[in-house]
């Protein structure tokens, strides 16, 4: 036990913001805290680093474009990917999706079906709701369980003959399940079936292998990962990589251009513009942070803490946990007779941060016939010091209604 307070002092030393405070942040599901390495990194860059990347040859520029090369590099081993070249820069894991959505449309007929989980985020649900209404897709839901994994007996059920493309969160922002992508891989694969991950949840904690997992699209975001916000990727699968027509156009992705446009080799065909150059190398710091045995040995311990949190809310009348039994990282309930938004609100005033609302996935308030989810979720700074004091502060804040 000493060994793991003495690991939470020094996570908890590279985190600014919380130094010296008794805020009790538990909203890493919405955005994780930075740490110090990955501030100074972006505003070192600005200081004294800065300077555009591909385009210029003096040395801050070549430097720029390597550290940049960095994070791509360090991105394609954190999710396996057998090359850089299917790792696109994007502005985030929404950017990421809408334009799996329009590459979809490359490799589909248009009419076809994709399977949704009715728990999904937004991000990954509004761009093919808005092929839908184009009458390009048709959007079917994929059965789950209660807790928000895929029910494969129902799956198997279903008349799948007109399915082009499944897409799912790996990690559910509402149930904090973590779906089976191999299976799903393989099944798409067999099926040949376009295969779509919203990974935004998971890569802060997890690593997981696209290839064998069998994933055509993976999309996530640098601030849900401990770096900055404003970017994130797509990783597109070999399969499809040289095939696709880019979503943006403009400087830099062109190699030569006559009566026809002639783009550079991916990743770049994809990188249209300047890209968000300092977030990009402030991610490669909070990349090293993950690959740290440190973190790695914290993220051990998120199933102990999030299993005291579930513990503690049983214990509470009128509380009903509505995340899944196993989740590690995400703990979502109600209280009867409370609106989430009031109780959020004055727990917020006692310190407590937690999220409260649709949670962006309006879909699964109807799947759970609520108003409204109540989240706590850990981020690597959160310790099992802190449940005590999140339980004491709750049921201050429950007395009152």
């Amino acid at each position: 036990m000493q060994v793991l307070h003495d690991v939470d002092l020094v996570i908890k030393e590279q985190f600014t913001l919380l130094k010296g405070s008794k805020i009790l942040y538990l909203d890493t599901a919405a955005t994780s805290l930075k740490p110090e390495m990955v501030i100074e990194a972006e505003c070192e860059f600005y200081r004294r680093r800065y300077a555009t990347v591909h385009r210029s040859l003096y040395p801050r520029a070549q430097e720029a474009t390597k550290d940049l090369y960095l994070t791509r590099e360090l991105i394609r081993k954190r999710i396996g990917a057998p090359s850089v070249k299917g790792v696109i820069f994007t502005r985030a894991a929404t950017d990421s999706l809408n334009q799996a959505a329009q590459f979809l449309m490359q490799i589909i007929e248009g009419g076809g079906e994709i399977l949704i989980s009715p728990l999904e985020h937004h991000a990954n649900l509004l761009p093919f709701k808005a092929l839908e209404k184009k009458g390009l897709l048709k959007i079917r839901d994929l059965p789950v369980h209660p807790s928000g994994a895929v029910n494969f007996e129902a799956l198997f059920k279903m008349d799948l003959s007109n399915v082009s493309a499944l897409t799912i969160a790996h990690v559910s922002n509402v149930t904090g399940v973590t779906q089976d992508l191999k299976q799903l891989g393989a099944i798409c694969r067999t099926k040949n079936w376009v295969f779509i991950v919203d990974a935004a949840q998971s890569l802060a904690h997890k690593k997981l292998d696209v290839v064998d997992c069998e994933i055509d699209f993976l999309a996530f975001s640098a601030h849900k990962m401990y770096g900055p916000t404003g970017v994130g990727a797509l990783y597109i699968a070999d399969r499809f990589v040289d095939l696709l027509e880019p979503i943006n156009y403009g400087g830099d992705m062109i190699l030569e251009l006559d009566r026809d446009m002639h783009f550079q080799e991916p990743p770049l065909k994809f990188e249209a513009g300047t890209p968000a150059i300092a977030q990009i190398i402030g991610w490669k710091e909070a990349l090293n942070f993950q690959n740290s045995a440190i973190f790695e040995k914290k993220v051990e311990t998120f199933g102990h803490i999030a299993s005291a949190y579930r513990e503690g809310l049983k214990a509470i009348n009128g509380v009903e946990i509505l995340s899944a039994p196993d989740s590690e990282s995400i703990i979502t309930f109600v209280v009867n007779g409370v609106h989430s938004m009031d109780l959020a609100l004055l727990l917020g005033e006692k310190g407590v941060e937690v999220r409260s609302g649709s949670l962006c996935a309006l879909n699964a308030l109807k799947f759970f016939e609520v108003n409204s989810f109540l989240r706590v979720s850990l981020g690597i700074y959160n310790t099992l010091d802190e449940v005590d004091s999140f339980f004491n502060k709750l049921k201050k804040v429950l007395q009152i209604f």
